[in-house]
């Protein structure tokens, strides 16, 4: 019966670790979506140009 208090235990490690860090990955997170998406756009651009010429 050791077993589930551990893992208990461990759950509420875990969460008090997402609480502390999910707004900080949620930065990082924002951060790579907007670089992806100005790659893209830079990806796109250059695409266009490529075909204009």
């Amino acid at each position: 019966m050791k077993k589930p208090e551990i893992n208990n235990a461990q759950r509420d490690f875990f969460k008090e670790i997402k609480l502390k860090y999910s707004s900080f990955h949620h930065l990082l997170k924002l951060r790579h979506l907007k670089w992806r998406h100005l790659k893209t756009k830079c990806d796109f651009k250059l695409i266009c140009f490529k075909n204009s010429i």
